[in-house]
């Protein structure tokens, strides 16, 4: 299950803050659905990788990291999730080119299930993350 949520307070995990401008969100003003910066694109498109899972996609077989299934499995790690996403962002994000991009992955342990933190850093500046659990 994945967690969604813009209204954080810092220092608070709740969620993620990935603003996706749709109609639901928790963030969404209608007047401002216009993505205004290249980085709010570099994070629509990031989003999109981790939302999708391989094969959804008609003729892009290979798009999308699968976050939820990789978290998931047995013989996942940090390194190999993060080193997943990271080739997914390189591969599908041609705004990446010109950022330095970072994904960050940890994993604690959870009542029921274990608990993964990822974490997306944009140029040291900008930060956005989800919580699988």
């Amino acid at each position: 299950m994945v967690n969604i949520g813009t209204n954080i307070q810092q220092g608070v995990r709740a969620g993620n803050d990935i603003n996706l401008k749709i109609s639901g969100d928790v963030g969404f003003e209608e007047s401002d659905v216009e993505i205004q910066t290249e980085v709010e694109v570099l994070k629509q498109q990031i989003a999109m990788i981790l939302y999708t899972r391989k094969h959804d996609v008609l003729g892009e077989p290979y798009l999308g990291a699968n976050i939820e299934d990789l978290i998931y499995s047995l013989r996942s790690t940090e390194g190999l999730v993060e080193n997943t996403v990271m080739e997914q962002i390189k591969l599908y994000c041609p705004a990446s080119n010109r950022y330095t991009v970072q994904a960050r992955v940890k994993f604690f342990k959870g009542n029921v299930r274990d608990i993964a933190v990822l974490d997306i850093l944009i140029d040291n500046r900008y930060k956005f993350g989800l919580i699988l659990k």
